[in-house]
């Protein structure tokens, strides 16, 4: 007959055993989600309420008066005293900087004037090219956009007398202006992309009256437009490319690649788009081909870039690539309030602690 003592040993075996045996699935759980700890996080002296955009590998962020660029390690490479209440844009010409009626044109890599003068108006809005600029002056609903050459003369002028200007800006060396535009006098809103070729003609008109287009990719041979129920390929006569339809009707674009020829696009559900729940569940689409992703964590903020998606809570950054069927976890160097953008170097732009941060990413 085995005695107690016996049957305590084996006990206490067994239950050593199973703590063991949990402990190694918890280790490898924990390395499966965890696989890496970025451990570089780059201060910049922006704070959290102050307005930031991507510049090149760095940023550009303004303090109430005073614009700073600061490079991809966090080092000022030039200021500019805009004054109090200016605006300011980022784009692949320079970064444009006005306040009531007079604009600034700088360089984005040393922040020279290239061009400063008055518009007619009070300006709402500026885009920088590398041949010409566009600014969209007088108000909101009731505005126009005028295109200047790098000297400051202007070689056209776009009146939008009742339409909402949702975006605008250059492509293909700037030698199309694109503008997408809302009419709302209808019953039925109509949204509007216009093409044209600077100092001449309207060059191309696409109207969709079956939905609100929200964003509109110019690529080398046609021109995608998303919307709230489909994303849409047209060719630059106009004429859509019904084949290439795709449905994306309670999907919300939350980024795209704008850098890229090809870009990725993550679509999130949209009654998780404002990011307050969690977003569990990512599409990414990037020309025909898809994939959704199930998220291991609840993110705060999706990112597109490259062919790869960047899913963010304030502890974990989520990496996605074209054909994974499971996100790489790596935690994150600092807790992360808000997720901004990514630069060119993959620096991710964030704020942490009331201060603006760089995290760079794999």
């Amino acid at each position: 007959m085995r005695s107690k003592r016996g049957v305590a040993w084996l006990g206490a075996l067994v239950v050593v055993l199973a703590l063991c045996v949990g402990a190694f699935l918890l280790a490898r759980s924990i390395a499966r989600g965890h696989s890496a700890q970025l451990r570089t996080v780059i201060q910049t002296p922006a704070l959290d309420n102050q307005r930031v955009r991507v510049l090149n590998e760095g940023i550009a962020y303004y303090d109430g008066s005073t614009l700073h660029a600061l490079n991809g390690k966090g080092k000022q490479i030039w200021s500019y005293a805009a004054g109090a209440d200016a605006g300011f844009s980022v784009d692949s010409g320079g970064v444009a900087t006005w306040k009531g009626g007079v604009l600034s044109i700088l360089s984005c890599d040393k922040g020279l004037t290239l061009f400063s003068g008055s518009m007619e108006d009070t300006i709402l809005n500026a885009r920088a090219g590398k041949v010409f600029s566009a600014v969209q002056i007088g108000e909101e609903h009731n505005s126009s956009i005028v295109i200047l050459e790098s000297s400051g003369r202007q070689v056209e002028k776009i009146g939008l007398a009742n339409q909402t200007v949702l975006d605008f800006g250059f492509f293909n060396n700037d030698a199309l202006f694109w503008l997408m535009s809302l009419n709302t006098e209808g019953t039925v809103p109509v949204c509007t992309i216009s093409t044209y070729r600077p100092g001449k003609l309207l060059a191309g008109t696409i109207e969709d009256n079956q939905q609100v287009l929200y964003e509109v990719l110019f690529q080398s041979s046609q021109i995608r437009a998303v919307g709230t129920t489909h994303i849409k390929d047209f060719d630059y006569t106009g004429k859509e490319i019904e084949a290439n339809r795709i449905l994306v009707y309670g999907w919300y674009l939350m980024s795209l690649d704008d850098q890229a020829a090809n870009p990725m696009m993550a679509f999130v559900p949209v009654d998780q788009s404002d990011g307050a729940g969690g977003i569990s569940d990512v599409r990414m689409i990037r020309g025909q081909l898809e994939q959704s992703v199930r998220l291991p964590y609840p993110a705060k903020r999706v990112v597109a870039s490259g062919d790869a998606i960047y899913a963010f809570t304030g502890q974990y950054v989520m990496v996605c690539h074209m054909g994974d069927t499971v996100p790489t976890t790596y935690a994150l160097p600092v807790y992360v309030d808000e997720v901004l953008d990514l630069t060119k170097g993959r620096n991710c732009v964030t704020t942490s602690g009331g201060r603006v941060c760089m995290i760079p990413l794999p």
